[in-house]
């Protein structure tokens, strides 16, 4: 380990045996610095620089997901469905509120004035994935937490504008949810002068009534006016039908459509009929576009759907976790790695049990580097100190802005992965793995070896 690394673990009381490195040239096979390279760590969401590579290996940069309308009929000449309109989910990971508004604007355009029916969910790409969204961290209502979806929309999260409204004597704050759902917010927050904006959302509490009806969300406490106008995302629908339901019915609304359901329920989830007519098949950005949100800014949602994705195969039968899990060992070890230690549990790293060394993890960006999908794979990733999840961090490091890197971060593990040009313009592979209690005490060590990185 390089002195300054070791002095800095030192000091933060980390113990060597907590920490992982492999330093390695691009276009060699020997390493420059390898310690502790064998053992099992948890990578958090370095993860999804496995769950890339296998993508962008297996489906290719420009595999795209397909969202399919269809109905028991066509309409009729005035434009209206006389049948129920079926969406059968594809895994798309990008479906947002402004792609649904372009699919149901195309599906207009086909000839859709009005639905005479309900809208009916087929979601029978992936198998049903049910679980407590609150069990890993007991935050429910945060969007990481969202569950894999085979239609899932806008990450089943709704945006809440802080708007700030100045005034002849003070300036007042107003919170819009988008999209419209219903819901009743209740503003008990205070706006102050505060210098700075810093963590604003530490000074605000937020409780959430779901049984209320409508549901009822009470923000209180304090927002410095110095903040601007801020964006809060909130995953309120642990039943994602819900939340589709309302933004269907706003979005048709808005692009001229009608909707007179049949039943109740308006909207749910049910098998698409052998019968069934197909009216629009609306495709995702292509993998490579995903990628950059998967990876540059570490969306734990579109990664689940990304792996899910991976365990689906040619036949009919929806995709699992265990077949995800599989196919990415098959294809690690179809690349000549063997990596025995390697667990999968959900693809993006927001896992206790998820394990991987550092070199195998180095083994898959070389063959990554290797790759003719190597510049989508690389652009990816964060330009380190100038945007995604490093953009804030590292302005002041030698590195900034000379390397590619994937960062990951739980309570007791922190992960730096990517590509680094050092000083003398050769390009290395750096992986950087710690697993303790105190790992979040390792970014000094970490800022070390970056600095002594770039002077190789």
């Amino acid at each position: 380990m390089p002195a300054p690394v070791a002095e800095a673990l030192r000091r933060a009381n980390l113990p060597a045996s907590a920490v992982s490195v492999v330093i390695q040239p691009v276009d060699q096979s020997a390493p420059l610095l390898t310690h502790n390279a064998d053992a099992a760590m948890n990578p958090a969401s370095v993860m999804k620089l496995v769950i890339s590579a296998a993508a962008l290996d297996t489906l290719g940069p420009a595999a795209t997901w397909k969202t399919r309308v269809y109905a028991l009929q066509s309409p009729d000449a005035q434009g209206v469905l006389r049948s129920d309109l079926y969406l059968q989910g594809g895994g798309d990971p990008k479906l947002t509120l402004e792609r649904l508004w372009l699919l149901l604007h195309e599906l207009r355009e086909r000839g859709v004035r009005e639905i005479r029916g309900d809208v009916i969910v087929d979601r029978s790409f992936f198998t049903n994935i049910s679980g407590d969204t609150g069990a890993f961290d007991n935050e429910p209502l945060k969007p990481q937490n969202t569950l894999p979806d085979a239609l899932l929309l806008n990450y089943n999260s709704v945006r809440f504008d802080f708007l700030l409204a100045p005034g002849v004597v003070r300036t007042t704050l107003r919170i819009v949810a988008m999209p419209e759902i219903p819901l009743n917010i209740i503003n008990r927050v205070r706006v102050t002068h505060a210098n700075g904006c810093g963590d604003w959302r530490e000074a605000i509490t937020v409780d959430y009534a779901p049984q209320a009806v409508p549901p009822q969300i009470t923000f209180t406490g304090n927002y410095p006016e110095s903040c601007g106008d801020k964006p809060w995302y909130f995953s309120l629908h642990a039943r994602h039908d819900e939340f589709l339901r309302a933004a269907f019915e706003q979005i048709w609304s808005e692009v001229g459509g009608r909707w007179t359901p049949t039943s109740p329920a308006r909207l749910h989830e049910g098998a698409l009929p052998e019968q069934a007519v197909p009216l629009l098949e609306f495709e995702s950005p292509p993998l490579a576009d995903v990628l950059r949100d998967i990876n540059k800014f570490s969306n734990n949602v579109m990664a689940r759907n990304l792996f899910l994705t991976l365990g689906k195969g040619e036949d009919t039968q929806p995709a699992t976790l265990a077949q995800a899990a599989q196919r990415v060992g098959d294809w690690l070890k179809g690349i000549g790695i063997n990596a025995p230690e390697l667990v999968l549990e959900n693809g993006s790293g927001l896992s206790r049990a998820e394990r991987i060394s550092a070199r195998h993890l180095a083994a898959v960006l070389q063959y990554a580097w290797r790759s003719p999908w190597m510049p989508e794979y690389i652009s990816s990733l964060s330009l380190f100190g100038v945007d995604g999840t490093t953009r804030r961090r590292y302005h002041d490091n030698h590195a900034a802005g000379q390397a590619h890197l994937k960062t990951g971060s739980l309570n007791d593990a922190r992960a730096l992965a990517g590509f680094v040009r050092a000083q003398s313009g050769k390009r290395f592979i750096l992986v950087w793995l710690v697993n303790d209690t105190r790992a979040r005490e390792a970014l000094p060590a970490q800022e070390a070896l970056l600095d002594w990185l770039y002077q190789q």
